[in-house]
């Protein structure tokens, strides 16, 4: 998988979570299933960013593609959880790619 193509999964994998998901859904279980349903199903954690990072470190998150972004993105991060608040994750995740493409 390219760079360019982890950046592509996540954000679809992601919009798709901010559409269909509700404050009873298991995030993990989503992430599942749209792994199954597009033929991803080995991505490591059910992250794009995570299975990219294992090509480059597996000793920290330094190889994350949010970090190589943004040195202080955080999945975990309170404002944008990808648990807690998937929408809000999916929007961190547009605004970074934009920032890496260049775009406004």
């Amino acid at each position: 998988m390219t760079l360019d193509e982890c950046w592509e999964n996540c954000e679809a994998m992601w919009k798709w979570i901010a559409e269909v998901w509700q404050p009873s859904d298991d995030i993990d279980d989503l992430k599942r299933k749209w792994l199954v349903e597009h033929g991803l199903s080995g991505i490591v954690g059910g992250c794009f960013f995570c299975e990219w990072n294992e090509t480059v470190t597996l000793e920290s998150c330094d190889g994350c593609p949010g970090k190589m972004v943004d040195p202080g993105f955080d999945c975990g991060n309170k404002q944008y959880h990808y648990v807690n608040r998937p929408v809000e994750f999916y929007n961190e995740i547009v605004r970074l790619n934009k920032i890496r493409l260049g775009q406004k």
